[in-house]
C-alpha cells in the first residue's frame, strides 16, 4: 500500500474516475479504508453478523469507500470526515447539518457562520394534519401544538471583499407552511431554535457555497421532503398502460388490482434530536444499530434506545429478525460501554460469581420487565454472560430457560 501511495504521489495521481491510474489508486485507497474499524459500518469490508456473531463480507464496502473518496477529493475534505457525516435517506446521500456548518467555517472563504435569531413572539396554537393507516384505511386526524413565532438568518463575512453575506430568512411560519412542523416526530415542535439554525445554515451554503455541498441536501431536508402519502391512482387517466403478460399470450383476462396504501414511515431520532423517516423497517434498524455502535457512553446508548424503542413493535410485526438484531445491538453496546467504564469491576464480578448466580441475577433483572421489548433488551444485553454460564452449568441453565419461557408467555398474554 505504501509503495502504491508513493508512486501515485510521484506521478501526481489522485483518486477519481478520470483515468485508469486514478481509478486503480482509488481502489487501493478504498481497500485500506474498508479494512479499518474506525469507519461507519457501511464502509467496512467485514461486519459482524448479528445472529451468528461471526464476521461476514460486505460487498458494498469498497464501492462505497471509492465514492466517499471521490467526494472528499472534489471537496478538498478529509475522507474520514466525509464518511462519518454522509447519510443515506431513501437512497439519497445527504449531509448532517453539523457537517454543512463545519464545511463553511473551514473553507477559508468566510468568517465563522453566525446566526441572527429574533426574539420570541407570543405563543399561538397551530393545527396540522397527521395521516395514519388503520386496517388498510387512510385516516387523517387533526392535531394541535403551541409555537412561538421566530426567525433566523445565517450570515458570515466574505474574506475577499469584507462584505457581510446574509442567507435567506427561515421562520416558524415557513416551517408551518412547508409542512415541516407537522411531520411525525418533528423536532420543530420541541427544538425550534436548533432546527431554525440548521435550516438557515443549509440555505446559506446552497446560496453562497454550493460547491461545498455538491448539490446534496442535509438529512433534515431530505427527511422532510419525502412524500409518504400514497398516490391516488384513479386520478391518473392519461398515463399509458404498462404492457402485461396477457398482451403477448392468447389469454386475455384482465384483473383489476387495487393498490394497497403505504403505511406510516418508521421515524428515527438520533442523539442530536434530528429526525429521519424511512419507508422500510430495515433502513430504520440500520440507522439505529449504527447509532448505538457510535454512542460513546451508557447514557448516550440508553437515550438513543429509549427515544426509538417505541418503533420496534412495528418493526417486529414487519420482520421479527430485524427487531432481534436491534435488541442484540443494544445489548452489545451496553456491554461495551459497561466494560469501558468499569473494566476492573466487570472482571471481578465475573471471577467471583458462580454460573448459577450469574443466571439468577440476570433472570431477576429480566423478570422485572413490564414489556416484551424490555424483556428481550435485558436478555440481549447479557447474552454473552448467559451463554458462558449456560455452558458451565447446564442444570442451572435448564432451570433458567423454564423461567424465561414462563415470563415471556406471561408478557405476551398481557400484551395480547
Amino acid at each position: 500500500m505504501s509503495n502504491a501511495v508513493t508512486k501515485a504521489a510521484e506521478q501526481n495521481i489522485s483518486v477519481g474516475f478520470t483515468n485508469a491510474q486514478s481509478f486503480e489508486f482509488s481502489q487501493r485507497a478504498a481497500q485500506a479504508l474498508a479494512a479499518s474499524t474506525l469507519v461507519p459500518e457501511q464502509f467496512r469490508r467485514q461486519v459482524m453478523d448479528k445472529r451468528s456473531k461471526n464476521p461476514v463480507e460486505n460487498p458494498n464496502a469498497v464501492p462505497n469507500c471509492i465514492i466517499a473518496l471521490n467526494m472528499a477529493n472534489r471537496m478538498g475534505a478529509d475522507p474520514l470526515m466525509v464518511m462519518q457525516n454522509l447519510y443515506v435517506v431513501e437512497g439519497r446521500p445527504s449531509w448532517s447539518a453539523q457537517f454543512v456548518i463545519a464545511a463553511i467555517n473551514s473553507c477559508g472563504r468566510f468568517s465563522p457562520l453566525r446566526f441572527d435569531l429574533s426574539a420570541q413572539g407570543e405563543a399561538r396554537e397551530v393545527e396540522y394534519e397527521t395521516v395514519k393507516w388503520v386496517n388498510g384505511n387512510r385516516q387523517i386526524n387533526k392535531a394541535k401544538c403551541k409555537v412561538q413565532d421566530r426567525t433566523c438568518r445565517a450570515w458570515a463575512i466574505e474574506k475577499a471583499t469584507g462584505d457581510r453575506l446574509d442567507g435567506p430568512e427561515v421562520s416558524i411560519a415557513m416551517a408551518e407552511a412547508e409542512g415541516w412542523l407537522g411531520k411525525n416526530g418533528s423536532k420543530w415542535q420541541t427544538m425550534p431554535e436548533v432546527m431554525l439554525r440548521y435550516r438557515a445554515a443549509a440555505f446559506f451554503g446552497k446560496l453562497y457555497a454550493p460547491e461545498l455541498l455538491m448539490g446534496l441536501q442535509t438529512v433534515e431536508e431530505a427527511a422532510e421532503v419525502i412524500d409518504v402519502t400514497p398516490v391516488d391512482l384513479s386520478a391518473v387517466v392519461d398515463a399509458p398502460a404498462r404492457p402485461q403478460r396477457s398482451d403477448f399470450t392468447t389469454a386475455s383476462t384482465v384483473v383489476d388490482v387495487e393498490a394497497e396504501p403505504e403505511p406510516d414511515p418508521f421515524v428515527f431520532t438520533d442523539a442530536d434530536g434530528e429526525v429521519y423517516e424511512y419507508a422500510y423497517a430495515s433502513e430504520f434498524v440500520r440507522l439505529l444499530v449504527a447509532s448505538l455502535e457510535r454512542a460513546g457512553d451508557i447514557n448516550a446508548i440508553e437515550g438513543i434506545w429509549e427515544t426509538n424503542s417505541g418503533q420496534l413493535d412495528r418493526v417486529r410485526a414487519a420482520n421479527p429478525k430485524l427487531a432481534d438484531e436491534a435488541h442484540e445491538a443494544y445489548g452489545l453496546a451496553l456491554d461495551r460501554a459497561h466494560l469501558a467504564a468499569h473494566p476492573q469491576t466487570c472482571q471481578k464480578t465475573d471471577a467471583e460469581e458462580t454460573p448459577a448466580r450469574v443466571l439468577e441475577r440476570i433472570m431477576a433483572e429480566m423478570e422485572s420487565s413490564v414489556t416484551e421489548a424490555a424483556f428481550h433488551a435485558v436478555g440481549e444485553k447479557h447474552s454473552r454472560a448467559i451463554a458462558d454460564a449456560g455452558r458451565a452449568d447446564k442444570t442451572a441453565y435448564k432451570a433458567w430457560l423454564a423461567r424465561y419461557d414462563a415470563k415471556l408467555s406471561a408478557l405476551r398474554a398481557v400484551e395480547g
